[in-house]
């Protein structure tokens, strides 16, 4: 390792996230303000460029979180259908539960479950005599009716983002064939 990278670590965001924040593809975590770490390491730090600017402590929770959820998934994979072991209770701050009692934001909420609700009806329907699998029943109601996205839904399931996108094609393909036969 040379003398300029310990003075600062390099975290690849595509690699991290599957996709740069952004528009950075890498993070650089150092102990030394941004300002320091440019003036000091220009010439290093060119071939990251650009980059968003973070302290060793954010890079460490990164790295936290990266090794627990590689033990949830480890955990998955042995257990079958694993549930956390630990539950962690929030405390809402006293504003955000202002808001969260407001009219106006219950109503919204009322509102956008009753959206919910209609479209999970008009799934239903379409989805009743169709052939597909109760998988790809679930993944079409998490994407379309909660609004989940595929890379959401895959990491809830422990599967690749292809797998989820190959079971909604599959659907979306049935149901047109469904609605071809009909008109």
């Amino acid at each position: 390792m040379t003398e300029a990278k310990r003075d600062f670590v390099v975290i690849n965001l595509v690699h991290e996230y599957g996709q740069p924040l952004q528009g950075c593809t890498f993070a650089v975590a150092s102990e030394m303000s941004e300002e320091e770490l440019r003036e000091s390491k220009a010439l290093a730090l060119k071939e990251y460029e650009p980059f968003i600017y973070m302290t060793m402590a954010m890079a460490e929770a990164i790295r936290i979180s990266r090794n627990n959820n590689k033990k949830y998934r480890q955990r998955a994979r042995r257990k079958g259908n694993y549930k956390k072991d630990v539950t962690q209770v929030y405390s809402p701050s006293d504003r955000l539960m202002e808001e969260a009692m407001d009219p106006c934001n219950l109503m919204i909420e009322k509102e956008e479950e009753e959206e919910r609700q209609q479209k999970l009806r008009k799934l239903r329907l379409v989805c009743a005599g169709l052939h597909m699998t109760e998988i790809q029943r679930r993944r079409l109601i998490r994407y379309y009716c909660d609004g989940l996205t595929e890379e959401q839904i895959a990491f809830e399931e422990h599967v690749t983002q292809e797998a989820v996108t190959k079971s909604l094609a599959r659907s979306l393909k049935a149901i047109r064939r469904k609605m071809d036969e009909k008109n």
